[in-house]
This record gives structure tokens, sequence and C-alpha cells, in this order.
């Protein structure tokens, strides 16, 4: 539902989407769930992802298995794989790093490249971009 959502699928199945644009570049991806403006909406042969806020997983192109939750939640994230992220702002920059958790308001916010992060705190690892198996709690 919603202006362009799903518009581009071709053989992609299973999915769900809410908002304008949710899903909106989705063309092969399966087993997806957007809800919220733009949400996966770069989205081309990613599956079994879960983005709900506003440009959640916005430009998550090949990414699996990705859990997004809040404004702008793994906004960038391109190729990471297993990443969850709740708090507006949490993950913002991740594009391919994998197995990151991040509970927060912009909770390891800078993070790329970093893989294996657990970070629970408002701006908790905020500067973190590339280091991977950090533990951090608020």
């Amino acid at each position: 539902f919603g202006e362009n959502s799903l518009s581009q699928n071709t053989t992609g199945t299973d999915n769900t989407s809410v908002g304008a644009f949710a899903l909106g570049g989705n063309t092969v991806g399966n087993y997806n769930t957007a809800v919220g403006y733009g949400a996966l909406d770069d989205s081309i042969t990613a599956s079994y992802n879960t983005a709900l806020g506003w440009l959640a997983l916005a430009q998550s192109h090949d990414g699996f298995e990705n859990t997004a939750s809040g404004a702008y939640a793994l906004t960038s994230n391109s190729t990471g794989i297993s990443n969850t992220a709740s708090g507006a702002y949490a993950l913002r920059l991740n594009s391919v790093g994998n197995y990151n958790s991040a509970l927060g308001l912009s909770a390891l916010y800078s993070n790329t490249t970093g893989n294996s992060n657990t970070d629970a705190g408002g701006y908790a690892l905020y500067t973190n971009s590339t280091g991977s198996k950090t533990l951090r709690r608020a």
C-alpha cells in the first residue's frame, strides 16, 4: 500500500510493504517487510529483511536477514547481513558490516564495516566505524 510501493517488483515473492516508496525498487527480493516512507526502497535482491520506520534500511540493495526499527535505522546498509538496529539513527552508516546489534538513539551510528558489535544505549559506540567484536552498554 502506498505510492510506488513494490512498484518495480518482477519475481520477488512474499513481500509486504506499507508506505510511499516502501520496497519501491525491489525486483527479485523475497520475504521482506517494509513499513514507513522509503523503508527498503532501494532493495533489489535483498531478502528476509524487516524495516519499520522512515527510510529504515532504505539503501539495502543485497542485504539479508536485517532488522531495522526506527527512523533512519540501518539506512546506508548495502550488503550487510544479520544486523539488528532498534532506535532512530541506529547503525545509520553501516554499509557492509555484519552481525551487529544496536539498541538506542544513534547507537553504532558511524559503523560502516565493523562486524559483530553489540551496543545498547543512546549514542553508544557512536564513533566506532570499523572496529569489530566490541560490546558496550550504557
